[in-house]
């Protein structure tokens, strides 16, 4: 009788312990990826704040226009 109730005891703490991983885990990747949107998100909206689509082809040749300069 006694194996049997600290057998029990193990088994529903395993399971207890398995189900708090799981939920952990799908918490902090939800959060995750929650920041990582909100990142690039500003830092999106602060490149297209500071850099002028119209001088994008002089960029890669390495010339600077005056606005930028």
């Amino acid at each position: 009788m006694a194996f049997q109730l600290i057998g029990v005891i193990v088994t529903l703490l395993a399971v207890f312990g398995i189900v708090v991983s799981i939920i952990g885990y799908l918490i902090f990747s939800n959060s995750v990826k929650n920041e990582y949107a909100v990142t690039t998100y500003h830092m999106a909206d602060t490149a297209a704040t500071l850099v002028n689509g119209n001088h994008l082809v002089d960029y890669p040749r390495g010339e600077e226009t005056e606005e930028y300069a």
